[in-house]
């Protein structure tokens, strides 16, 4: 049966779009439909699908329970080949979207942090409560939490958020004291064939705002900050927005940029 329903809906790419938004979109996490121009539309939408489900949980953010080294991906080791020639004492590292401290266990566990690491993780005000609370019954040395993003990181550091901030990423980095000599970009939706745009993303408790960027416009915006590019990578995830075939995403990028000066 599961075999008949998949060669039906791959009859015509009608059918694949109307089985991902109908079916797929509700029922599975990571999951997107929509193409709005600004954050405010697909915002708005989202609050329109919460009306429509009469589901108090679907605007709720959950926040993470605990600590967790998570397995690291092939991804994630590019990363970690241009971080570990910057770890000195006194670095400040700025993770914007570091959950509960995802990046930081995860290669705390293979890269030998340094004394007098600053390691701040800028999240929703549920994480940072959560993250408060973790740090006084643990030992994690450096690591911090706040919701503002500001200051003046040494290293700037995105996995896996980029697509959920409202700024984009050149607004973001412009909105601290100075720009941060590293910037580290990780699992970001990103295509070549059309202009940046967003949707809706289904993330389990929620409906929330998902950009996906036009590659090229992201690194025009970072060379003309400064920054060039000085390593770049995919992974193999896809991301197809039904309906909307210029949208789809095939493979999030990684990237790693220095800026001297």
């Amino acid at each position: 049966m599961r075999d008949f329903i998949k060669a039906v809906i791959n009859l015509t790419p009608l059918t694949a779009d109307a089985w991902r938004y109908w079916r797929v979109y509700p029922n599975n996490v990571a999951a997107c439909r929509g193409v709005y121009r600004s954050w405010e539309e697909a915002q708005a939408a989202a609050a329109t699908e919460h009306r429509i489900r009469k589901r108090t949980d679907v605007l709720t953010y959950r926040a993470p329970e605990g600590v967790a080294i998570h397995p690291l991906a092939e991804r994630d080791y590019p990363v970690l080949l241009h971080l570990a020639p910057l770890l000195r004492p006194g670095l400040r590292i700025l993770n914007p979207g570091g959950s509960l401290a995802k990046e930081y266990a995860s290669y705390r566990s293979l890269l030998p942090f340094p004394d007098g690491l600053d390691w701040r993780i800028r999240e929703v005000p549920e994480v940072v409560e959560a993250g408060r609370a973790m740090l006084a019954a643990g030992d994690f040395p450096g690591l911090s939490f706040t919701t503002e993003l500001a200051g003046a990181p040494d290293v700037f550091l995105i996995c896996g958020a980029l697509q959920y901030l409202r700024p984009g990423l050149a607004e973001a980095l412009q909105s601290l004291e100075r720009l941060p000599p590293h910037v580290f970009v990780s699992r970001s939706p990103m295509m070549r064939g059309a202009a940046t745009f967003w949707t809706v993303q289904n993330i389990g408790s929620a409906a929330v705002p998902y950009r996906i960027e036009n590659e090229d416009s992201f690194l025009a915006e970072m060379a003309a900050l400064g920054y060039r590019l000085v390593d770049g990578w995919r992974d193999q995830r896809r991301l197809a927005i039904p309906f909307f075939p210029d949208g789809t995403v095939t493979g999030y990028l990684g990237a790693y940029f220095s800026r001297a000066g």
